[in-house]
Order: C-alpha cells, then structure tokens, then sequence
C-alpha cells in the first residue's frame, strides 16, 4: 500500500479517494473494496490514486451491478481466481482438519 507523504494535508487522501471514484465509477452507485491495514493503533486506508481497489462495482440505472475492476488476484496467489465458495469448493463454516 501507497504510504501517507508526510507533507499532504490532513484530509487530502480522502478527497484524492472520492475524486478517484467519482471518476472510476461515473458518478454511479457502487462498492469498493480496499486493503486496510492497522499499524499500531492507527487504521491506514490506501491511497486509491496509488494502488487501486482491489474490487470495484458500480450500479447501472436498472440496479444491477457491474465488476469494474478486479484486481483480487493480488491475494489469491496459489489460488482460483475466483471466490472459492461460490465456486463451491468450501463450505460456509467448514473447517480444515488436521
């Protein structure tokens, strides 16, 4: 993840996130999906003009929902691209024995 300049004014990375997803989602509903990480006590929320969200959806005027950008591949390294329990490989709930 992008780290925080120093010299950006407080506020400045939320106004660069919204900008970004006004742009990517043409004003449109959507849902954006984001890496947060905690450092310390502090929750740190990504730069999105530095490293894209990880899943974007936006909403069409019926209400159906579109994948704008995906880029879940980030995290399933050694894994299916796609969600494994939709793809019906796991269960909800099921654990892994030992």
């Amino acid at each position: 993840m992008a780290g925080h300049p120093a010299n950006c004014p407080k506020g400045e990375r939320g106004r660069r996130n919204t900008a970004y997803l006004d742009a990517a989602a043409s004003r449109s509903d959507l849902v954006a999906v984001t890496a947060t990480r905690k450092v310390g006590g502090i929750t740190d929320t990504p730069d999105l003009a530095a490293a894209e969200p990880l899943l974007l959806l936006t909403r069409d005027p019926a209400g159906n929902f579109t994948t704008r950008l995906d880029n879940t591949a980030r995290y399933t390294i050694g894994q299916p691209a796609q969600n494994r329990f939709h793809a019906g490989q796991c269960t909800p709930g099921a654990r892994r024995r030992a």
